[in-house]
């Protein structure tokens, strides 16, 4: 990307130059970094930089004021060269998953200890001491990596650096591990980096790095734990049409997926793996609520492919809601104590065997897969549109919304008579709904929506919980068949459950009464 140089008089160092920095930064092993190095696309491709090591210390005020504000600050040292580098912000626009920052450099003459400001332009060092407020710069978190750079030149003339990164970045006593492989876009089109990481992902499964190594210092440094992470509710403008909301949506639920990948399998927290499988529900409905109007075969085989990665984690979430929900509870009776003992063992065998599983598709190149070919669909907007599609955001919403009503109030009118298939059917058609609501509850005022809401919140929950017990059923039944002495002990789960299952059901139909009297809000 083209540098701006900036004047400075500041007396014995260069200039401080501003550059837009677009890269690509992807997780791997040790040994998939090697199998890449030897990779046929690089040798016919690549021009081979260099390899040098680089020490790194960022700096921040006691209470990490810069951090905090999307500021890093660092001085870089490789060889006998020193470079103070202020990287602002990480615009995670609608249509991309990289790191896309502004950078300003200055190379200094020599070694130092402490940064300087006065070497940056004008207004951003203004910034900066408003935000510090005399506040000293403290070092805080420092990285030593050994980098090794390629050059690649595709076919369509566009420039990438590539970089394999491997060391550590420590803070507050604690290290973290790095071994990263980064695209950086030096000319032509972004998209050119999700097309490298895709043929990389064919050769080795990688995984996308959210986090830069200064925000995993930063982490180290704060004693972050990783959390699991709920999603956004959409925020849309009215005057954004429907190809346009679609954009904004699935960027969210990517962004979701992303975001609960390290709670989920690096951090191993139930509730990452659950917003996790959301995150892929979400990402089908919207699939499905805009197919008539935005879609063609590349959108179908992504959300054939967040149908596989759903099913691939399902087994995982329902082991965890198993043991937590419907064993802990349970007491189990006397002289069953055994017996039930046997049962946890067995429960804790099989749930560990699913969470292995989940995370071996986590981890697969089919995944890597996945997520990359999503991000190039958003970033080339590589859908098909019908003329529709460019009708008012809305007007689109509303037809959504009535169309996912409808359905639910088609099966819900013979709620009596429902069997336990059409129960599923109708928690699935009322999640689907709510799906949908958190794409466009913005376009017509949450104050507006909440009475809504609330009704149909409680009314999952109740059929969640339904569903919960008819899962465990199956569970249960499963369990028992090949071990005779657990029997009893599933029994007895299975009656403790009984009265509350009953419950939940007088619960649903009275939800569903208060539910059907509220108005569609989003019909003025």
């Amino acid at each position: 990307m083209p540098l701006e140089r900036q004047n400075d008089d500041h007396t014995g160092c260069a200039a401080t130059m501003i550059d837009r920095e677009i890269e690509l930064k992807l997780q791997c092993t040790p040994e998939a970094m090697e199998r890449l190095r030897g990779a046929p696309y690089l040798r016919e491709n690549g021009m081979a930089v260099g390899r040098k090591r680089m020490r790194s210390v960022y700096f921040d005020t006691d209470d990490l004021r810069l951090g905090a504000n999307g500021f890093a600050l660092r001085l870089r040292f490789t060889g006998d060269k020193c470079i103070q580098t202020l990287k602002a912000g990480n615009d995670q626009t609608a249509t991309s998953v990289f790191h896309d920052t502004r950078e300003f450099e200055s190379l200094l003459p020599c070694r130092v200890d402490e940064p300087d400001l006065e070497l940056l332009p004008p207004p951003v060092r203004e910034k900066l001491r408003k935000l510090i407020d005399d506040e000293k710069l403290l070092p805080r978190i420092e990285s030593d990596i050994d980098r090794e750079t390629v050059d690649l030149r595709s076919d369509s003339g566009d420039l990438v650096e590539l970089a394999f990164d491997a060391g550590s970045v420590k803070a507050n006593g604690s290290k973290a591990d790095i071994c990263e492989v980064e695209l950086e876009l030096k000319e032509g089109s972004p998209e050119e980096l999700y097309r490298i990481a895709l043929g990389f992902a064919d050769i080795v499964p990688m995984r996308i790095a959210r986090m830069s190594k200064a925000e995993r210092g930063f982490a180290l440094l704060q004693g972050t734990p990783p959390a699991a992470v709920k999603a956004d509710q959409t925020d849309l403008d009215k005057s954004l049409s429907a190809q346009e909301a679609y954009e904004l949506i699935l960027r969210d639920c990517l962004l979701h997926l992303l975001a609960n990948e390290g709670p989920a399998f690096d951090a191993r927290l139930p509730e990452g793996l659950h917003q996790l499988r959301v995150s892929l529900r979400r990402m089908r409905s919207a699939f499905t609520v805009f197919r008539k109007e935005i879609g063609g075969e590349t959108a179908e085989m992504l959300s054939a492919e967040a149908k596989w990665l759903g099913n691939a984690v399902g087994r995982a979430r329902d082991f965890d809601v198993f043991a937590h929900d419907i064993l802990e509870p349970v007491t189990p009776a006397e002289g069953e104590e055994e017996a039930f003992a046997v049962l946890k063992r067995k429960v804790e065998e099989e749930r560990a065997r699913a969470w292995s599983a989940a995370g071996k598709a986590i981890h697969s190149q089919r995944y890597s897969r996945f997520v990359l070919q999503l991000a190039l669909f958003l970033s080339e907007r590589g859908w098909r549109a019908k003329s529709s599609a460019g009708d008012p955001v809305t007007d689109f919403a509303v037809r959504a919304l009535d169309k996912r009503q409808a359905s639910v109030e088609r099966l819900g009118s013979r709620m009596n008579e429902l069997d336990e298939e059409e129960r599923h059917e109708l928690r699935k058609r009322l999640k689907k709904l709510r799906y949908t609501l958190s794409f466009f509850q913005s376009l017509f005022g949450r104050k507006k929506a909440k009475p809504y809401l609330k009704d149909l919140s409680r009314l999952q929950d109740a059929f969640g919980a339904l569903n919960d017990l008819a899962t465990a059923r199956a569970i249960l039944g499963e369990l028992a068949k090949d071990d005779a002495a657990l029997q009893p002990a599933v029994a007895h789960v299975a009656e403790f459950h009984l009265a509350r299952a009953e419950r939940e059901w007088e619960s649903v139909r009275s939800l569903w009464t208060d539910f059907t009297a509220r108005p569609a809000f989003w019909r003025g």
